[in-house]
């Protein structure tokens, strides 16, 4: 039993170790606020998306109110080795997405680095923002290299 508290009475809670079946109650995250949130030294070696698919992927009736990301800094992230072989987006749809007064200041990305940063066969099929003509979009041996 993984439970965790906030300074509220709200509670969220789940029955094993996994991320499914995950409640939250009632809570509706308005003003969700990220003052100086930092990562440091963040590392996602060899991090692989083999056929990774996400079909029917709805945001339909998504809010952020408010949403503030202020000083977040991603200091020494490093992405090496990306590989989203056959990574597949079926139906996204963005359609109504609202977006109240959504900020992202002061965001720091200091020594980035993607080496090695491969993006073979992403393919995003039926993709719709707000309607813009983007029939058939491919990204095919797309690559950054010495980037």
């Amino acid at each position: 039993m993984t439970s965790a508290t906030s300074n509220s009475t709200t509670s969220y809670s789940t029955t094993s170790n996994s991320l499914d079946d995950l409640d939250f109650g009632d809570h509706d995250f308005e003003d969700l606020d990220f003052v100086n949130l930092q990562f440091d030294d963040v590392d996602f070696d060899d991090l692989d998306f083999d056929d990774l698919v996400l079909d029917d992927l709805n945001f339909d009736d998504l809010e952020f109110k408010d949403f503030s990301t202020d000083g977040i800094v991603f200091d020494d992230l490093q992405f090496d080795d990306l590989d989203f072989d056959d990574l597949q987006v079926e139906e996204l749809d963005f359609d109504d997405l609202p977006f109240d007064d959504l900020l992202f200041d002061v965001i720091g990305f200091g020594y980035l680095a993607f080496d090695d940063l491969d993006f073979t066969k992403l393919q995003f099929d039926d993709l719709d923002l707000f309607d813009p003509d983007f029939d058939d979009l491919k990204f095919e041996d797309l690559k950054f290299d010495d980037f």
